[in-house]
Order: C-alpha cells, then structure tokens, then sequence
C-alpha cells in the first residue's frame, strides 16, 4: 500500500502586513505558504526498511511568480506522525498561477549551484546517501502539491543459499563479491536522471570481507535465514547496460576454501529483454552453491518493478 507523506510549511499570520521586499514572500502583503504531500511509488520504499526515519530529509524547487525557490530542505518531523516541515526558508506563492514544482531525496546541501550529486556504491553502508527518489507535481494557492516519488536507481537482493552438499554454514561465511559493473555515477536533481559513469569494477567483496580481528567494510544490509539455508545481501547500485562486448555481470563465492562462481546474464530475467540494471527496478537474485556446478532459475515480476531469477554457482 502507498504511504503518504504530508509536506507543509506553516502559515504566517501578524498584526500587519508586509511588503515583498520585506518577505520576498508575500502577496498583495499576506503570505500564501505551499502545501506538499509525498508519496512513494511501491513497497519496499528502501534499501533499508519502509518507513522515513527521523532526519530524513527531501529537497524542493519551484518557480513561483519572479521568485525561484532552489532546493530547498524540508525534514520530517519524526514521532511517527509522517509529516514534514521546512527546515529553514519556506515555500510561498506569489501569485495566483500553478507551479510545477521538482523534488528529490536525499537532500545535499551543496546543490544550490549545482543540479548533480555524485556517489560511488561501493560504499554501502552509506546506503542512505544515495538511496535516490524523485518526483515531479503541480501545484498552487487553492491546490496541493501531491509529489509521487519514483525509485531512480536499482535495488538488487542476492540471495545466496546452500545447495547441493552445501550447508548454511557454508553460506553463512562465504566472502561473496560482485565483478564488471560502474559503481560509481552521478544523480541530477532536476531531471531525476541517475547515471552510472566510469569503468566497470575489478572483484568487489561486500560480504564478509574483513580480516581476522578486524571489521567488516562496505557492507550492505544482510538478512539470515538459517531455516532456508540462505543469506540475502541488499545493494543499491547505479542503472546501467551490459554491452555484449563487455561481459556479464559476475557474481563470486570463496568458502570452505572453493571458489563458486557464475555469470548474471539479465537478460534472461522474464521481462527484462536488455542485459541491464534498470532505474526503479528491484532485481531479486537467488544463488544456490552447489559442489557440483551453479545454476540460474525462473524468475517472476511484483511491485517496485521486482524481478526474481535464480541461478546456480560451482566451482
């Protein structure tokens, strides 16, 4: 079910009126604040859970008469009560036309002169920070903006879990890596274009990659499952094509001393037709480790644009 997420910005009443000179914010000296509500596209709004956490904040821009308002901060108010408020400088029309107003999560504060956030996804523990929503809406004086915000970058759910003469041990302590894909890539905030740049990845552990005595880095959001033999690893990571001169993306398990591995070919996920990542697409990944040789299922399609396909790895 959507959850709505109600944006607004507090009326200003006083004893006497101000000019536009002395608010920017008026009109004909009474201020007429936007009102916002926002909404998430599916379920599993997250890479992390399903709900805004206390500090969340999204950013607003909007041309409102000869006034442009360039992103700005609005935080929700925490408490449970889903709504938010303007961290600072609040949002005013200053006529009677519809405005079309751009938003987007998480808010940078640096983008005031700047319209693109750059992020590498090799860090994800830092999920959050680039976990990026979008969304466009119109609104005015006697109607509010109701934001309908879409995912802009993939969410991919490796599931990895024992196969043929595998136990969840085995699983459990595998160092799993992922090889050939563009961690890193920029995000523009008035577009809501997210694009995956540079060059595709060597071997990239993101589960249990530390050293005896040291702690584990770059790790992703982890979900055991010891009565289906399974470990989940939830990644956010940028859109992009596989081109057919460039290769698969790879998948890699090291345990018990062996070495598990196969080729994620996306295009043979139902509905997917391109060997590619897709913005706003959940990819759910099952891996079984098999000694004998690794496989890739079936796989079927459900909300936020999910896909599930399975496929064995062996040595």
């Amino acid at each position: 079910m959507k959850k709505e997420y109600w944006l607004a910005t507090a009326l200003l009443v006083g004893m006497t009126a101000c000019s536009n000179d002395e608010t920017g914010n008026a009109i004909n000296g009474e201020p007429d604040a936007a009102l916002f509500t926002g909404n998430i596209e599916a379920a599993h709004t997250r890479a992390f859970d399903q709900t805004w956490e206390s500090g969340d904040q999204i950013g607003i821009s909007g041309t409102t008469g000869g006034k442009t308002y360039t992103n700005i901060p609005y935080n929700y108010a925490g408490s449970g009560d889903e709504t938010f408020t303007a961290a600072g400088d609040k949002i005013y029309y200053q006529d009677d036309q519809d405005v079309t107003f751009t938003a987007y999560y998480p808010w940078n504060a640096s983008l005031t002169g700047s319209a693109t956030i750059s992020a590498d996804t090799w860090g994800q523990a830092d999920q959050k920070k680039f976990d990026f929503l979008y969304a466009q809406a119109e609104g005015g004086k006697d109607k509010k903006v109701d934001f309908n915000f879409t995912h802009r970058m993939v969410k991919l759910v490796l599931t990895v879990k024992a196969g043929a003469d595998m136990t969840y041990a085995d699983v459990e302590r595998a160092a799993c890596s992922l090889e050939n894909f563009l961690h890193e890539g920029t995000f523009d905030r008035t577009t809501g274009i997210a694009t995956a740049t540079g060059e595709p990845s060597g071997m990239w552990v993101f589960a249990n990659n530390a050293a005896a005595g040291e702690e584990e880095f770059n790790t992703p959001t982890v979900s055991e499952n010891e009565p289906e033999s399974s470990v989940s690893y939830t990644l956010i990571l940028f859109p992009q094509v596989f081109p057919s001169t460039a290769g698969n993306l790879s998948f890699a398990a090291e345990t018990g001393g062996n070495t598990y591995s196969a080729e994620i070919d996306l295009s043979q996920v139902p509905g997917n037709d391109v060997n590619e990542l897709k913005a706003g697409t959940q990819y759910n990944i099952t891996v079984n480790l098999n000694k004998t040789g690794l496989t890739v299922g079936t796989s079927t399609i459900s909300p936020w644009k999910e896909k599930n396909h399975i496929i064995d790895a062996g040595m």
